[in-house]
């Protein structure tokens, strides 16, 4: 396992995929302050390197499991025995409080850019939770209300720990007496002393959700690689060489699947996933657009749309436009014009009338050409009048083809100019 390694198209995608879950808190509407456009951007961006962090870890100690103590491969049942217990370490143990700590940590990211801006009218003040729970450490500080610029809020704002539950929240000032800071730093750092020590930084002034010395990144933390000259004086380090991988820019490459007899190809690109559910249905309506004599891309479906780090690399020419941030399945281009289409399908056992539904609902939110799955119930007016139907509620439709059970498609609706 090396470095190298997280520049695989496989990894990459665990690692957006991590950083999905963990990032999703920045998203949350229900955030009390405005988190600011670039404090954002840091912010996603400590997400993608904190995720690629945990998942070089995670594959490397899945690495060290290959061998037996004599050296040598062990079957799959024993390995896959043997790694169950780092992925539920990882997934779900840590992920969990990983999670939580993102929650509370963009909260007061975005409570900070909104106490900063007030230094001059208020000083801020440590609140817990006031329970039974409250740990004893984070007791001591309770009530302690020191000036905005204070060094004391540089590394005891809060989260404090995992699932830390400590607020910070404004005084006008004159309003409270201000406490004695140098004790204040003083107890801070006594009862932070040990693993607890990784949390003595502020997110909302560093713009980073999660521990700068985090142990994902070792004992010096990964800041020093940001400095090419302090980097290089400190010499060779792994951590430097993990963050420079994920820092380079990921690129998409597409590999040729097929090329029709008349030189058409069928492209995919390498973060899609052939084991998807929907592939099968996906690659069939690309083979017979080549065969039109289009040029068929197979696209990647990106859960977090235009916010996935790779999304404008792909899909450029959706940004500004109605379909920004979605993801369709197919662009063809033929004589140098290109144009997006989804495919749609429906779980067995749903009734004609809600798969239809369903399928132009979801399909059309994708792109304005469509392919849906012919369902046994359908009549050519019913399914007439559905797409009728959307139209006249101002819904952009270009193209409705129904797939067969044979996978061949039939032409159902095609808007005509004027």
């Amino acid at each position: 396992m090396t470095p190298d390694t997280l520049q695989q198209p496989a990894v990459r995608a665990l690692i957006q995929q991590t950083a999905d879950v963990l990032g999703t808190p920045l998203d949350d509407a229900t955030i009390e302050y405005k988190i600011p456009d670039e404090m954002m951007h840091s912010l996603r961006e400590d997400v993608f390197v904190f995720s690629g962090f945990k998942t070089y870890h995670q594959l490397k100690e899945a690495s060290e499991l290959l061998l037996d103590e004599q050296g040598r491969v062990k079957s799959f049942n024993k390995f896959y025995q043997d790694v169950s217990g780092i992925r539920e370490k990882y997934n779900r143990n840590w992920l969990h409080a990983e999670y939580n700590f993102a929650v509370s940590s963009s909260q007061m990211a975005a409570k900070w850019a909104e106490q900063s801006a007030d230094a001059d009218i208020c000083d801020l003040m440590y609140s817990t939770a006031g329970d039974d729970k409250v740990r004893p450490d984070h007791a001591a500080l309770d009530g302690v209300t020191l000036p905005v610029e204070d060094p004391f809020w540089s590394y005891a704002y809060p989260p404090n720990g995992w699932n830390c539950r400590c607020n910070v929240i404004r005084s006008l000032k004159g309003t409270r007496p201000l406490s004695n800071s140098e004790r204040c730093q003083e107890t801070f750092m006594q009862t932070t002393e040990g693993r607890e020590e990784i949390f003595r930084y502020n997110p909302g002034r560093d713009k980073v959700l999660f521990p700068p010395h985090h142990p994902y990144y070792g004992k010096r933390g990964y800041k020093h690689c940001l400095n090419p000259h302090l980097a290089t004086s400190l010499g060779d380090n792994l951590e430097c060489e993990i963050h420079g991988k994920l820092k380079q820019k990921y690129v998409p490459q597409k590999k040729v699947l097929e090329t029709t007899k008349d030189g058409h190809t069928i492209q995919r690109y390498d973060n899609v996933n052939p084991e998807a559910s929907d592939y099968k249905q996906v690659l069939s309506v690309a083979r017979f657009f080549a065969k039109l004599g289009e040029d068929v891309e197979i696209l990647p479906n990106m859960q977090r749309g235009a916010k996935a780090f790779d999304y404008k690399e792909i899909f450029a020419d959706l940004i500004g436009t109605q379909y920004e941030d979605k993801t369709p399945d197919l662009r063809c281009t033929k004589d140098g014009v290109s144009v997006y289409r989804e495919v749609k399908g429906y779980e067995k056992g749903t009734d004609g009338k809600r798969a239809l539904k369903n399928m132009l609902n979801r399909g059309l939110e994708q792109s304005d050409r469509i392919i849906i799955q012919r369902h046994p119930d359908w009549t050519e007016n019913f399914v007439a009048r559905s797409i009728s139907n959307k139209i006249k509620k101002g819904v952009k439709v270009q193209e409705v083809w129904i797939m067969e059970d044979n996978l061949e498609l039939t032409l159902v609706y095609k808007k005509t100019e004027g």
